[in-house]
């Protein structure tokens, strides 16, 4: 993956066009496609990190198959340290 601020389409698996619908609902009016590809690249390294800790957690649990439930369990540990 390309260094954070050298990024293009081939970093990015969410879509511009989808990230631009996205903040269409939010009511932005307009947004260039780099805006929507800095938006799709930081939200997919925020999904990566999720997943992974969420794996640690299905690892612990002695399953290889990440759950619902192991992603509720990280979110929630996220949550309470963004509350300290």
């Amino acid at each position: 993956m390309a260094p954070k601020d050298e990024i293009d389409a081939e970093d990015v698996q969410f879509t511009p066009y989808g990230i631009k619908q996205i903040a269409q609902d939010a009511g932005v009016d307009r947004m260039s496609k780099n805006a929507a590809l800095r938006i799709a690249f930081e939200q997919q390294r925020e999904v990566q990190s999720l997943a992974k800790a969420a794996h640690i957690i299905a690892q612990s649990s002695g399953r290889k198959t990440v759950k619902e439930e192991d992603i509720l369990a990280v979110k929630e540990v996220v949550d309470e340290v963004d509350n300290v």
